[in-house]
């Protein structure tokens, strides 16, 4: 075999490394055309010591461990003579089986003993130590390696591992089963199992090219799309009609007719509005209604404290903390207590920090429990800094939680049979939250609460589905309360003068020097690039201590082009933390990952551990920003410090994973950073809109600094559409309302 072959032949020696919740594993393999030991890496569920295996994947080199091989897939062998199957029992991939134990069983059966275990549960219950109950759970382990690996045979080729893997978890012993009956059933029911791929095995099933299933299987692609990179909740009946038609090439009156039938059927969602109905996937329907109804319970459910009262409690705050509020912010204050569920939106400046430590005072007065909270943890850790309380992320108030005898699924330990016990919930940050994140909090409030959304509505919507802070606005189902008026702090600062001239559309003041917002101006692309670069390696960090890695946060509309996040990380990344033989690497696709790199998690992950006083908590959420500390290359994970939240991250998580010395203003969201570097030239038309630039601008806390063309940044602060989000909250919200 020579260095550039592709297939490795052989006999596993030794399983020197197995993660079991994902089955990333490194073997020791006997290379038969070799004549030696090769290590190989890669995703191998159930393979044990003595099976033989054929791994194809590609050679790579490691600079501590060697060189290794990667494999892309595999297929194995159960062992067929005695000595092969001992070894491979005594390895311990048989739970309940011990080398002692695998050599009385091996040496009555021989070479029938796999068949024997996996037909004959009776027969090895009558070994010493194995009872009836135990002798069952062997041979359905070795029944489900053996199902495991037809599954893998059947999906070579077609699907990768990880993918089969969660195929194997969801049907066991029916998988294969369910794939040949309707493969596109999978395509809703299994992440990462695309349309393409119940396409190809539809093919060769001789499926109808115009049949029901397909039909279906490209509603759900469709809407599952929309709803990942749209935001959308649902999509409009046309919209689907027109798209699914297009993607099957299917004629558009036939669509039609099956998407009135899967809406009659309740297999799609269907909601009808004035502005045209929507088609739903069922979970995003179903969240959307839970959301409504839970709202106007609430809002129904609180008790109306007395004017008067709260009036004296409010004269009594504004005298202990020298503070005397104005009009809008005491109309905020009493709405707040006078309603079961409140909004209070407004701009930098407009007071809203003073807002939320007004109720808490009050309500502590009352003897009431207060839970602050906010989507992300920078927004949360920013809300306890503002109001010296300690504000939780919304998932570690919910108590995400992490179950190991459910797949390693994740859920909160708060919900509507474990009720939060604060009598009042206030969300900072809320135009940041999407509908499932609000369902799940919404779940867990008890009737009679208090809740209050603080947001800015004019930022851009959730990166997750929804516009729920906005549907909630536009539907006048409850109390609102839009603050305008800007303070003397906020008027003392350029940042917040120039937010509210973009937000109504009025050129912002570039000329000044020697406040916190400069506008440097640069024409060409290349100059832009540079200027930005030099600002963040040489100028602000000589100027102001600033780095990169603290206090300097690059953010742009885009991850393409010179100017987009993509480009800009390669080039921070060589400038700011450049290759070097003391700092392991891992290269995953085209992005190395190196230690010492500024990276962002961009999906939420709430499987990830990290300790806090000792105790494990799970999570890790889109947008939390980190440094890679070490990279563990023979246990397959690196070590990241997500902001004092140590974690082990595994290999087969880096698709979750982006560089972050530049981000995109979407993800920058509910964060804020003493200094943002923006480039601002031509960007897809799309992403050149007011409430884009607005919200950039408003993630800069004590300087922004704008490189480049004045007639792109005029064509965003003029341009005041919003990227249309199909939603059905405000409908839903106003039926329940009527």
């Amino acid at each position: 075999m020579t260095e550039q072959s592709n297939v490795i032949n052989g006999t596993v020696e030794a399983v020197v490394y197995r993660n079991d919740a994902n089955s990333y594993t490194i073997l020791d393999v006997y290379s038969e055309e070799r004549k030696e030991v090769v290590t190989v890496v890669g995703i191998m569920p159930f393979v044990g010591e003595g099976e033989a295996v054929e791994v194809r994947g590609e050679w790579v080199f490691h600079p501590e461990y060697g060189k290794q091989f990667r494999a892309d897939s595999f297929e194995k062998r159960l062992p067929q003579d005695t000595n092969a199957i001992l070894k491979y029992l005594s390895s311990g991939i048989i739970k309940g089986i011990g080398p002692k134990t695998a050599a009385k069983i091996v040496e009555k059966y021989g070479a029938e003993t796999l068949d024997v275990m996996s037909e004959h549960p009776d027969w090895i219950a009558e070994f010493k130590g194995i009872t009836a109950r135990k002798a069952l759970e062997i041979s359905e382990q070795v029944r489900q390696q053996t199902t495991f690996y037809k599954l893998f045979d059947f999906c070579r080729d077609r699907l990768p591992m990880t993918v089969a893997l969660r195929i194997h978890n969801a049907y066991g012993d029916k998988a294969i089963e369910v794939m040949k009956s309707n493969p596109y059933k999978l395509c809703s029911e299994i992440d990462g199992f695309t349309f393409a791929a119940a396409d190809a095995i539809a093919v060769e099933g001789g499926y109808d090219p115009e049949g029901r299933e397909r039909v279906f299987g490209a509603t759900v692609q469709v809407l599952k799309l929309a709803c990942e990179s749209g935001g959308h909740a649902g999509l409009p009946v046309k919209t689907v009609i027109t798209e699914v038609a297009e993607l099957i090439n299917v004629d558009a009156k036939n669509v039609a007719e099956f998407e009135k039938e899967f809406a009659l059927c309740g297999e799609i969602g269907y909601l009808k509005r004035e502005d045209g109905a929507l088609l739903y996937l069922n979970e995003f329907l179903a969240a959307e209604k839970a959301i409504a109804r839970q709202l106007h319970h609430l809002d129904g459910s609180c008790v109306r404290y007395d004017l008067t009262d709260m009036e004296a409690m409010l004269r009594r705050v504004e005298i202990e903390s020298g503070i005397e509020f104005a009009e809008q912010q005491r109309k905020a204050i009493f709405t707040a207590a006078f309603s079961g569920v409140t909004v209070v939106t407004g701009g930098p400046g407009t007071g809203k920090t003073t807002i939320i430590k007004a109720l808490m005072r009050i309500y502590e007065s009352m003897g009431c429990d207060v839970a602050l909270a906010a989507p992300t943890g920078r927004a949360a850790k920013r809300m306890s800094e503002a109001t010296s309380h300690e504000a939780k992320t919304i998932h570690r108030l919910l108590e995400v939680e992490y179950c190991d005898d459910d797949g390693g699924a994740s859920f909160f330990a708060r919900n509507e049979r474990n009720l939060l016990d604060e009598d009042i919930i206030i969300i900072d940050e809320a135009s940041m939250i999407d509908m499932f994140l609000l369902n799940s909090l919404l779940r867990a409030i008890r009737p009679g609460a208090r809740f209050v959304m603080i947001g800015d509505c004019d930022q851009l919507p959730s990166v997750g589905a929804g516009n729920v802070l906005q549907d909630i606005i536009d539907s006048d189902a409850f109390s609102v309360v839009k603050l305008t008026q800007v303070f003397r702090q906020g008027k003392e600062s350029l940042i917040v003068t120039n937010a509210h001239k973009i937000n109504h559309g009025e050129k912002p003041v570039l000329d000044k020097h020697d406040m916190d917002f400069f506008f440097m101006r640069r024409e060409s692309s290349e100059s832009i690039v540079n200027t930005l670069t030099d600002l963040c390696v040489n100028r602000l960090p000589k100027t102001y201590g600033a780095s990169v890695f603290d206090r300097i946060q690059v953010i742009t509309p885009t991850k393409k082009g010179g100017a987009g996040t993509e480009s800009l990380n390669r080039i921070l990344q060589q400038i700011l933390n450049p290759a070097s033989a003391e700092k392991a690497e891992k290269k995953h696709g085209e992005v190395t990952f190196r230690v010492c790199d500024k990276v962002m998690q961009v999906r939420n992950n709430y499987d990830l551990m990290w300790l806090e006083g000792g105790k494990e908590r799970f999570g890790i959420y889109n947008g939390d920003i980190g440094v890679i500390k070490k990279i563990v290359d023979n246990k397959s994970h690196m070590v990241i410090d997500f902001e004092g939240r140590e974690v082990q991250y595994p290999f087969d998580s880096l698709a979750d994973l982006e560089h972050a010395y530049a981000i995109t203003v979407h993800k920058s969201q509910g964060s804020e950073y003493p200094i943002v570097v923006m480039p601002i030239t031509d960007f897809p038309p799309m992403l050149m809109t007011r409430n884009l630039i607005y919200t950039a601008v408003t993630r800069a806390k004590s300087m922004a600094v704008l490189v480049g063309r004045e007639s792109a940044l005029m064509q965003m602060v003029e341009n005041k559409q919003k990227s249309v989000r199909h939603t059905g909250l405000k409908t839903l919200l106003e039926a329940v309302n009527a």
